[in-house]
């Protein structure tokens, strides 16, 4: 049985490795690993500590600049390193902390997002219409699992000024998604706001394999667009309530 002022020793230990890692030169760490990240770093500053870089290029294309990284020391006395980091997009930021715990588990806290739709382009290739509005996104926590599947997620996301670019432009309002942790994975509540004219709502259901099930149902107000009522007709057939169901399922 290990007792308890070894586990302090132990802890204290760790924490001091850690601290010297950080001090390191940030562009000398990344010159040993940059071949073996996800991502491409360039022009990277600084120190582990507190740094910057100047472009991040993910796999699919998807593009921030002007990031920068702050260490939390008094994050080692809770057991964990965490990191407040900020960025920027082309019409918008990010930022947010990234926690690691000493012994494992990843997570992000104290998400605050705004940025056009079509800055997330390199995510929606695979959806056959162009999307634009703006995401706007305050976020208490994203935890993943040990395989990077989302495990548990809260907070809200929006998409304001929603406009999907098919033939035409078709304006169809706002639109706020609430996700909160379930037992299984993260349950998430979408609703269109007051104004707008599409009536949408629904319930998404993502578990911790990366398995997600959506049901919802939409509807044209009285006052919509002709353009918007007709395009909906290739969606679906609406039910006895007037609503046009919808359901899909997936894996992130």
């Amino acid at each position: 049985m290990i007792k308890p002022y070894f586990k302090y020793i132990l802890t204290g230990a760790i924490a001091f490795i850690i601290f010297l890692v950080l001090t390191i030169p940030a562009n000398f760490i990344h010159a040993q690993i940059k071949d073996t990240l996800p991502v491409k770093l360039y022009q990277v500053d600084g120190t582990l500590w507190s740094g910057r870089a100047e472009t991040l290029i993910a796999p699919n294309g998807f593009r921030v600049q002007a990031i920068s990284w702050e260490f939390r020391p008094l994050s080692l006395l809770l057991g964990k390193i965490s990191i407040d980091t900020k960025f920027i997009t082309e019409g918008g930021y990010g930022n947010l902390t990234l926690n690691r715990r000493l012994f494992g588990g990843l997570n992000l806290s104290d998400i605050d997002i705004k940025m056009p739709i079509t800055d997330l382009k390199p995510f929606l290739q695979t959806v056959p219409v162009d999307l634009k509005g703006v995401l706007d996104g305050q976020l208490e926590e994203i935890e993943f699992s040990d395989n990077m599947k989302v495990a548990s997620a809260s907070g809200r996301l929006a998409w304001n000024h929603a406009v999907i670019d098919a033939l035409s432009e078709l304006k169809i309002g706002d639109f706020t998604l609430a996700l909160e942790p379930t037992d299984d994975g993260t349950k998430g509540v979408i609703k269109s706001k007051e104004g707008g004219p599409l009536d949408m709502n629904g319930i998404l259901q993502l578990n911790v394999d990366g398995h997600y099930d959506f049901k919802g149902e939409l509807k044209a107000k009285a006052r919509a667009p002709r353009e918007l009522k007709q395009a909906l007709q290739f969606i679906g057939k609406a039910g006895p309530t007037g609503k046009i169901p919808l359901k899909t399922s997936g894996t992130l």
